[in-house]
């Protein structure tokens, strides 16, 4: 699947469905990389399972940033 916008959009209405039972997230968003466009995805911690590496064909970038918090 071509990472187009509209794509990645898809991927991220079910993008919680994909995700391992326990998986804290705290942000989840769409990204650009290079010409095409990605998921990104913020963890409250380090997971102990395996995390997909794409979601319908939309790959998926992650990074642990603990609690977000207002400000």
């Amino acid at each position: 699947m071509e990472a187009t916008l509209d794509h990645a959009r898809e991927a991220k209405a079910v993008a919680s469905q994909y995700l391992p039972p326990g998986v804290k997230i705290s942000g989840l968003g769409i990204t650009r990389m290079g010409g095409a466009y990605a998921l990104k995805v913020n963890l409250f911690e380090e997971p102990h399972v395996a995390l997909p590496g794409d979601i319908l064909g939309i790959k998926v970038l992650y990074s642990v940033v603990g609690r977000v918090k207002a400000r």
